[in-house]
């Protein structure tokens, strides 16, 4: 048990040691209240001996060990740079969804409009098909133009010789074609009476309507073919009596 003058010392200890910091609280209330005057409080009432120590542990204690036990320390401005940055987090992301939805509204404008190109040609295609192929339109051939196929037997004169070996029989038939319409200007004997075919000699000008007068004459006489050209008479035509004609 200490004695009497020790106990007083240690109570004067004491009280000193708590008049000191209380004159340190009050200092730091101080310094306190002219860096932040709006912060005091109006008629706040004066804290107790117990308050302050309280308040002076806190302030002297390590940053650390208070987080440690009372969670972490909110810095001043520490919620407004929060809010900021949530500001502009949010910010880009409305740009970043705006730009999203631009690009689909794009896509989607190119796939209608694909679509409907395709369609459209699609139709085109089945049209082309589904059409029919015209039919070649027939080209009218010009029908020739006939020539007459007319016989003017004034335009033969004829010479009627005989080569079968039968007296007479030049003069019977020139008779005869002088009935039919033909103009007979000579009529005798071939230079040989060995013709075994009846021919006839026509000149260049009615060569191509020969079968005319061969067809006229086919009921007297016997005409096989064209022979070829007669160039030493006036006659148009020469005939040659032949065996087959008797």
């Amino acid at each position: 048990m200490p004695e009497p003058d020790q106990q007083k010392n240690i109570e004067d200890d004491s009280l000193e040691s708590q008049l000191e910091k209380e004159d340190s609280l009050r200092e730091e209330d101080s310094e306190l209240d002219a860096e932040s005057p709006d912060d005091s409080v109006v008629g706040e009432e004066e804290s107790s001996p117990v308050e302050n120590e309280a308040e002076s542990d806190v302030a002297g204690a390590d940053p650390d060990s208070i987080g440690a036990e009372f969670g972490p320390i909110k810095r001043p401005g520490s919620g407004m740079e929060s809010n900021l940055n949530w500001g502009q987090s949010v910010k880009t992301g409305s740009r970043g969804s705006k730009k999203k939805t631009i690009i689909l509204i794009v896509v989607l404008l190119l796939v209608v409009v694909g679509g409907f190109l395709l369609l459209k040609s699609n139709n085109s295609v089945k049209k082309l098909i589904s059409a029919p192929t015209p039919s070649p339109t027939p080209s009218s051939t010009p029908a020739p133009t006939e020539i007459p196929n007319t016989l003017d037997k004034a335009q033969w004169s004829l010479e009627v010789l005989n080569g079968s070996g039968e007296s007479g029989l030049a003069k019977k038939i020139g008779d005869k074609l002088k009935e039919l319409g033909y103009p007979v200007i000579k009529t005798g004997n071939a230079d040989n009476q060995n013709y075994q075919k009846t021919q006839i000699f026509v000149k260049s000008d009615l060569k191509d309507k020969t079968d005319l007068v061969i067809a006229d004459l086919r009921d007297i006489i016997k005409i096989a073919s064209y022979a070829g050209e007669i160039k030493d008479s006036t006659a148009s035509a020469r005939i040659i009596i032949g065996k087959d004609s008797i």
